[in-house]
């Protein structure tokens, strides 16, 4: 187990699962809660819920972070934040996941960095296109500014505390 410190109770843990990082809100006494589905089904809007496992089965037997973060809410308020949404459902991949849920108990803001990162690489690809064909690229920069811009809406729909008007 890879740890860049010890956790403590209100730490995000990533654990390291290849392509994508699980995350979690550390509770102590061994406890992890996070966005999970039961048995390690696949993960599905269906099945996930907000659940406290082991940090074993958290972990999984894969290399586990402490990720430090600005802003940050005290460990009391995390911890808080992260016992009023167990049992909540209503996972999406990319609104709603496990990263959105640990960000938010950490900070109070609903974000996902592994998603604000594919977004940022989306963006890249459109300013490639665009250097490398101007006509193609206009095209391709717009799809993928007009994507990114409705996934951030989507986000903002779904955050706690959202309400339609």
């Amino acid at each position: 187990m890879e740890m860049t410190r010890r956790p403590q109770p209100g730490d995000v843990l990533w654990v390291d699962r290849g392509l994508y990082h699980h995350c979690g809100i550390y509770e102590g006494d061994g406890n992890v809660i996070h966005f999970a589905s039961p048995c390690d089904f696949e993960i599905s809007a269906q099945n996930a819920e907000i659940r406290r496992d082991t940090f074993e089965r958290f972990e999984r037997g894969c290399p586990v972070k402490v990720l430090d973060m600005e802003g940050a809410l005290s460990p009391a308020e995390t911890l808080r934040r992260a016992r009023s949404r167990l049992g909540e459902k209503g996972y999406d991949l990319a609104a709603n996941n496990c990263d959105h849920f640990a960000f938010w108990c950490k900070t109070g803001e609903h974000r996902s960095i592994q998603v604000d990162e594919v977004k940022a690489a989306l963006r890249e690809v459109g300013a490639i296109t665009r250097e490398m064909d101007r006509k193609t690229g206009e095209t391709v920069e717009s799809v993928v500014e007009l994507v990114c811009q409705i996934h951030d809406a989507v986000e903002a729909i779904k955050a706690p505390g959202f309400s339609k008007r």
